[in-house]
């Protein structure tokens, strides 16, 4: 379980069931109990955490995490 905050992070989308948000890479703005929020050179794109696999750097290590692993807000996140 993730229980940091996303919010600030490069995500890059690995793997994801639905095929057209594969590649989608930005920082994420917003963090939702069930979407993130990334703004891409292309504007802003909603994404289910659920469904995608996210590339991220954190603590200057690259790491795939999977988005069933960041559901929940952060504060939900932290009680577990």
């Amino acid at each position: 379980m993730f229980k940091d905050s996303l919010i600030g992070l490069n995500v890059h989308i690995m793997e994801s069931k639905n095929k057209s948000d594969i590649g989608i890479e930005g920082i994420i703005i917003d963090d939702s109990r069930n979407m993130l929020t990334i703004k891409t050179s292309r504007g802003k794109k909603k994404v289910v955490k659920e469904k995608n696999k996210f590339l991220m750097v954190i603590n200057n290590k690259e790491m795939l995490i999977d988005g069933k692993d960041l559901i929940g807000r952060v504060d939900e996140r932290l009680k577990k």
